[in-house]
Parts: C-alpha cells; structure tokens; sequence
C-alpha cells in the first residue's frame, strides 16, 4: 500500500495517477470508515488534489 508500518489503515485511490493514498491509521482495528463527510486530499505521489467521498474510502492491512 506504502510505506506505513504494518497495521490497518484507512485509504483511497488516487482519482489522477490510481496510486494508493494512506489517509490515517485505524488502531482500533474498527470496520467502518469514522466520518461520514468527504474529504479533499492531495495524492503524495503526484500532487493531484482531489474530494474523495466516504464511500470512495476503504480500509486495508499493510503487512511487512
């Protein structure tokens, strides 16, 4: 996914170049995505500014 440390974590695909956006870590291992508004992220691998909605948002495991 990227180079986040091993955990799950909250994510989207970057609406520009399809890359994988970490947006925060989910410690508390919870299943739904904490907030039900959408939020504008700028895509660290190509600078794209984007609004992505709550269900454009997904969450994953990074391992090793």
């Amino acid at each position: 996914m990227s180079k986040a440390k091993p955990g799950f974590y909250f994510f989207t695909v970057c609406a520009h170049c399809g890359k994988e956006i970490v947006l925060h870590p989910d410690p508390s291992d919870e299943e739904d995505f904490p907030t039900s508004r959408s939020m504008h992220v700028t895509c660290p691998h190509c600078g794209a500014g984007h609004t992505y909605k709550p269900s454009e948002m997904r969450r994953g495991e990074v391992v090793e």
